[in-house]
């Protein structure tokens, strides 16, 4: 009887295990740009946004950047590429392309700041979104322009509801 019960939980365990590695996640598309001087951008083009799940760091997604500065993420599922990503939070940064030179010519000649190479770029974006994904990267020793907030037309600013 034991026996009975043993090889039926074994093959439910093993049922979970095949229909689990085989469900894929649901990914939202995801398609943005690279911001960055036009000089620089061009030579970019061929390197990769690569990102990371926030909540789940071993999750990586990337796309090519273009000459236009745009790219369209993939996930990689074991071993297949799925368009876009799954929801989340992620953090992303360039990768040079290798075509081009060793990675310290290419940095003093674009002069990209190398804080946005690595996973502690601070790069971020939210997924699903309504609209592409718009990562600006800048020049070594400056820092990325700030939004002022929007304001509508005959609105007052109250300075208190800002903090």
């Amino acid at each position: 009887m034991l026996r009975g019960y043993l090889s039926g939980f074994c093959v439910a365990g093993l049922l979970v295990l095949l229909t689990g590695c085989s469900s894929r996640p649901t990914t939202y598309p995801v398609r943005g740009r690279v911001q960055f001087n036009q000089t620089g951008l061009a030579r970019l083009a061929g390197g990769e946004v690569i990102c990371q799940l926030e909540k789940e760091p071993f999750l990586q997604a990337s796309g090519v950047i273009q000459p236009d500065g745009t790219f369209s993420l993939q996930t990689r599922h074991k071993t297949e590429l799925l368009p876009g990503v799954p929801k989340g939070t992620y953090r992303a940064w360039i990768s040079l392309p290798s075509d081009k030179g060793s990675v310290e010519a290419l940095l003093a000649e674009i002069r990209l700041d190398p804080r946005y190479l690595g996973k502690s770029s601070p790069l971020t974006f939210a997924v699903p979104t309504p609209n592409e994904v718009v990562l600006t990267v800048t020049e070594e020793g400056t820092l990325p322009p700030v939004q002022p907030p929007a304001i509508k037309c005959g609105e007052s600013v109250d300075p208190e509801s800002q903090l």
